[in-house]
Order: C-alpha cells, then structure tokens, then sequence
C-alpha cells in the first residue's frame, strides 16, 4: 500500500570518549503517524476486473511509538551515515475488502455497473520491530537526508519505507 507518514525523534549520545570505532551511540525514540491506501476502481467495471485484475480496497492507519538505538559505524570518515533499531508499540486501524462483486447503481437515469464490496476491520495494538539506515547531512543546527526503513509486527505486517529526513537539532 503506498501512503505517506511522518515522525518526531528525539536522541540522546550515549558515549563522552569517543574512541576508534565507537564514536556516537544514541538512545532515543521516535513517534511515528502512517497512512496508507489502496483504491479499487469503482464505476464502468467488470466482473473480470473484479475477479482477475483490479487490485482491492485497503486502507491502514498508524501511531507507533519506537525506542531506538542509533549507531553511526564511520563516525571519523562518514559522519552521516547511521543504522538504527529496537522495538516499536503501536495502534493501527485496518480496513480491507474482503468480497466484491458486480453490481448497477442508477445515475442520471441510467444503469451503470458499480462495485459492490463487502470490508472487513481490524483495529488494535501491535508490538513489533524497527530497522532503519540512513544518511543525515548537517547545516548548522538542521539536518537534511534520506532514510529506509523496515518493521514488523504481531499482525505480520511487513513495512518498508524509503523517506526523506528533515530536523533542526535543539541547544
């Protein structure tokens, strides 16, 4: 499902001597807002669409609340290079069709077949994990880059997420 989310993190550096190797270590964590969806098409279809090619209805809503370990591996030659993980807690909201089928719906005073679907919910909490790697470039105060993302959870949602990053680092 292609959707779009957004997160707030903060960190703290957990190492005051830097040494070869283990130059920053950050505990922290990060409240994670997803949306996604999936849209059939609705109006003008066929049963064969309906059966073999159109894709279904799917729509997932999140809030994850993710403790994380972020790890930056070349912090002398590469700064901005980082591998983060550790648990995620959250709340999602699934809806997703379950059967459709072919049916007419009369518009302008004229049959026109439409799809008729049948959803299903599942909404609750899920435990689960976060992996993310990423590039973070800094100016000043800010930061600006690029970041993946995978996760897993006791729905067996499997996520990945390629992203763009953008922060400002507080005094």
């Amino acid at each position: 499902i292609l959707g779009y989310g957004t997160g707030v993190s903060m960190s703290k550096n957990l190492i005051k001597t830097p040494r070869l190797g283990l130059g920053q270590l950050s505990a922290g964590g990060e409240l994670i807002f997803e949306n996604g969806v999936d849209e059939p098409k609705i109006y003008n279809t066929s049963q064969s669409e309906i059966s073999y090619t159109e894709r279904f209805f799917n729509h997932v809503t999140g809030t994850t609340l993710w403790g994380k370990l972020s790890y930056h591996p070349f912090h002398k030659i590469l700064p901005v290079l980082h591998i983060a993980l550790g648990p995620t807690l959250g709340y999602w909201k699934r809806s997703g069709e379950k059967y459709a089928s072919l049916g007419t719906v009369t518009k302008d005073g004229a049959n026109q077949p439409v799809r008729v679907s049948i959803l299903g919910f599942d909404n609750g909490a899920v435990i689960g994990y976060r992996i993310s790697g990423g590039l973070n470039f800094n100016i000043k105060r800010m930061y600006i880059g690029g970041r993946v993302d995978f996760s897993n959870n006791t729905k067996s949602e499997i996520n990945s997420i390629l992203g763009l990053t953008l922060g400002y680092k507080l005094p």
